[in-house]
């Protein structure tokens, strides 16, 4: 059972920008028992990081968008478990990260919360 504390989702509390933007797009993978692989691109002044991203038990995240990062220091801190609220517009992680998703991620809530692994620097294209 995944239990995480968090104060209410107030997206760019103390912030009017924010800190980085993360791109989630979702495709077919060899690789994964399900087919599908989700993976994120966080912009973080200036550099690119590529992230892992699962959804509650099930481990897929069919999911697609754009969001707006608030409270992100480094770009180690987008890791962790993140809990929406019920429209799955507004997440956040246990170390107050805060992620606006545009559009909204169905099914969101506490019975389907996402994790997001960072996976480090992207490297550039060749």
């Amino acid at each position: 059972m995944l239990t995480v504390a968090c104060a209410p989702i107030n997206p760019g509390a103390g912030s009017s920008r924010p800190d980085a933007t993360i791109e989630i797009s979702s495709g077919p993978s060899l690789l994964v028992r399900d087919g599908t692989v989700t993976q994120g691109l966080l912009s973080f002044r200036g550099l690119h990081y590529l992230t892992n991203i699962k959804r509650g038990a099930e481990g897929a995240c069919a999911c697609e968008g754009r969001g707006k990062v608030y409270n992100l220091d480094s770009p180690r801190e987008i890791g962790g478990t993140y809990l929406s609220d019920a429209r799955g517009k507004l997440w956040r992680n246990e170390g107050g990260v805060e992620i606006e998703m545009n559009p909204p991620i169905a099914g969101a809530g506490k019975s389907f919360p996402l994790k997001i692994d960072y996976l480090g620097p992207a490297l550039p294209r060749q």
